[in-house]
C-alpha cells in the first residue's frame, strides 16, 4: 500500500465512516493504484482504524510528488510525535524563560500568557493557556498539601504535564515530594518519556490501567486524564470501579460526557469511545465523599460521532486541604470558564438547557470540518449562498496567483492549511 517515491496521483476517499477523524482524506498515491487501494479499503469496516500519513510536494503548475507514506501504527505515532514533542519543547522553553520570575502571581501568569505570541518561545503555535488548566489544578492542589504525593496520568505520552506542574510550582510553591506514574499502551511514548525525564524510582510506567498500582496506598494520590479515559474504559461502570478501587484524593478530568441521560458508546478517530454517563460518575463521587466541581465545559460533536459535553471536572476528597474552589486557577490563567458546582440533584439537563438549538447546529457544522477536541468559535458567521460564492472566488484567485490552481484539493482542513501557507508566504 505504500506509495513509490516520485509517482503521483490524487485520490479522494469519501466514506467518512471509515476515517471518522476527518470528513474527507486527500491522498497522494502511487499512479494507477486506485484499484489496489479500493480493494484494501473493502477489508476495513466502520470499527477498524487505519491511520494514513502521506507527505510530499505540491508543485506550481504541475502534479504533486509523493515523498513518503506511512500506514497504520507508524503513521499514528509519527503524527503525534510531532504534536506532543513540539508541545513538550514549548513548555521547556517557557520553563527556562520563567526561571527566577516567581515573584508576584499576576505578573507570572501575565508573562505565561504573553508567550502565545512569542514565536521564539512557540514557533509551532502550540502554547494555549486552556491546555494549562488541568496542570494548574494539580499544581494548586499540591501546593496546599504536605508530605509525599503521587500523580498518575492516563495517557501521559511525553509527560508534558510533569513539566507544566514544575513550571507552575513558581506560582504555587510546594515542599511535597512528588512521584509520577504514566499509563500508556505505546512503548514508543514510554521510551521517549523516559528519555526526556530520565529513569528513577520516583517515576513509574504501566502499559494498561488494569495493571496500575500506587506507590503507597497510604499517601496522597492524584489521577488525571485528558481525552484518554473515554477511549481506555469500555463503559462508565469500568471507569467508576477503577476510581473506587484506588480512592484518589483528587481526580482531574477533561473527558466527553453524553449529551443526554446515560452513556453513549460510539466511534471517534475510528476507535471505540464511551461518552460517560455524568449522573453515574457524579453519583459515585458523592457516595465516596468527593466534592465535585466542573471547571469548564462546552458542547462538541467531532466528525458526527455524537453530541457530547466536553467537561473539565474535578473530584476532590472533602478531608483534603483545599481552596473554596478551583475557579481561582481559571482566574490566574485569565480564562473565562463556565464554572459549575455539582450537588445531589445535579443533572446533565442543567448544562444542556444552556445550549440553544442554533448553537448545536453551529457545533455540528464546525466539527464536521474540524473534527478535533476543541471549542467551537462563538462568533461563527452563518454561511449564505453569497458568502459561499465569495469564499470560492477568493480561494480560486489565491490559488491561481500561487500557481496551484490545477491541484485539486478536497477536505476543508487541507484547503485551509494550504491557503494559510500561501497567504503568509505572500506577506513575507
Amino acid at each position: 500500500m505504500l506509495a513509490a517515491e516520485g509517482r503521483e496521483v490524487i485520490l479522494e476517499y469519501r466514506n467518512s465512516d471509515v476515517f471518522s477523524d476527518i470528513s474527507r482524506i486527500l491522498l497522494l498515491y502511487a499512479q494507477n493504484s486506485r484499484n489496489l487501494f479500493t480493494r484494501e479499503l473493502t477489508l476495513m469496516t466502520k470499527n477498524i482504524r487505519t491511520p494514513i500519513l502521506v507527505w510530499g510536494d505540491l508543485i506550481s503548475k504541475s502534479r504533486p510528488v509523493v515523498r513518503r507514506s506511512l500506514v497504520g501504527e507508524r503513521a499514528h505515532e509519527c503524527m503525534y510525535a510531532w504534536v506532543y514533542l513540539t508541545d513538550y519543547l514549548v513548555v521547556k522553553r517557557i520553563s527556562k524563560a520563567l526561571e527566577g520570575h516567581a515573584g508576584e502571581r499576576s505578573s507570572f501568569f501575565g508573562k505565561l500568557k504573553s508567550f502565545a505570541s512569542d514565536r521564539n518561545i512557540d514557533p509551532h503555535f502550540q502554547h494555549n493557556l486552556e491546555a494549562w488548566t488541568l496542570a494548574g489544578v494539580v499544581a494548586k492542589f499540591i501546593s496546599l498539601n504536605e508530605g509525599p504525593i503521587e500523580v498518575a496520568e492516563l495517557g501521559q505520552t511525553f509527560f508534558s504535564l510533569k513539566t507544566k506542574v514544575e513550571v507552575l510550582s513558581q506560582a504555587y510553591p510546594s515542599k511535597s515530594q512528588l512521584q509520577w506514574t504514566g499509563i500508556d499502551n505505546s512503548p514508543f511514548a514510554v521510551e521517549v518519556a523516559k528519555t526526556l525525564h530520565g529513569e528513577s524510582k520516583e517515576i513509574a510506567y504501566f502499559d494498561d490501567w488494569r495493571k496500575f498500582q500506587r506507590f503507597d496506598a497510604s499517601q496522597t494520590a492524584i489521577f488525571t486524564s485528558r481525552f484518554v479515559s473515554s477511549y481506555a474504559f469500555e463503559n462508565s461502570d469500568d471507569f467508576v470501579l477503577f476510581l473506587k478501587k484506588h480512592q484518589f484524593e483528587l481526580v482531574v478530568l477533561e473527558e466527553p460526557f453524553n449529551a443526554c441521560n446515560g452513556e453513549l458508546l460510539t466511534f471517534n478517530h475510528g476507535l471505540p469511545i464511551c461518552y460517560f454517563d455524568m449522573k453515574k460518575v457524579s453519583a459515585f463521587a458523592l457516595a465516596n465523599d468527593y466534592e465535585i466541581e466542573i471547571v469548564d465545559w462546552y458542547p462538541d460533536n467531532p466528525a458526527k460521532s455524537g453530541r457530547c459535553l466536553n467537561t473539565k471536572m474535578v473530584l476532590r476528597k472533602k478531608a483534603t486541604n483545599q481552596v473554596d474552589d478551583f475557579s481561582a486557577v481559571s482566574a490566574d490563567l485569565m480564562l473565562s470558564h463556565a464554572h459549575t458546582e455539582v450537588s445531589d440533584d445535579f443533572s446533565v439537563a442543567l448544562l444542556l438547557d444552556q445550549i440553544s438549538p442554533a448553537r448545536w447546529r453551529e457545533v455540528d457544522r464546525y466539527k464536521f470540518a474540524n473534527p478535533v477536541w476543541s471549542k467551537t468559535p462563538i462568533d461563527m458567521q452563518k454561511t449564505t449562498f453569497v458568502s459561499w460564492m465569495r469564499n470560492i472566488v477568493t480561494e480560486t484567485l489565491l490559488r491561481w496567483k500561487s500557481g496551484l490552481i490545477f491541484i485539486t484539493l478536497r477536505g476543508k482542513n487541507v484547503r485551509a492549511e494550504l491557503l494559510r501557507h500561501v497567504s503568509e508566504s505572500r506577506r513575507e
